[in-house]
């Protein structure tokens, strides 16, 4: 994947279009959070801390076995009532340098 910044000169007349489908998401049950979404998430998933890479991430539990994402159902949808911020943000990304 090549990762595009957001520029005037790039995108001009260009615009974002809510997210409709959430297929894009249905293979990966563990979505990072942030701690201002524990309340909304915290009755909706389970949510743990994961360490990875030597850092301790937040992260919600949408599935338990890898590869399935049990927010998403088989048309896409996302089906609880809250979607994380991260999943809400798609396609957009911080590009490590």
């Amino acid at each position: 994947m090549q990762l595009v910044a957001v520029t005037p000169e790039n995108h001009a007349g260009k615009h974002f279009l809510p997210i409709k489908n959430y297929e894009f998401c249905a293979r990966n049950p563990v979505v990072p959070i942030v701690p201002a979404e524990l309340v909304r998430l915290v009755s909706l998933a389970p949510v743990v801390i994961r360490e990875r890479n030597g850092h301790d991430d937040l992260v919600a539990l949408f599935g338990v076995q890898d590869g399935i994402n049990l927010a998403v159902a088989p048309d896409g949808r996302w089906m609880p009532s809250y979607v994380p911020a991260l999943i809400r943000s798609h396609p957009f990304t911080i590009a490590k340098p």
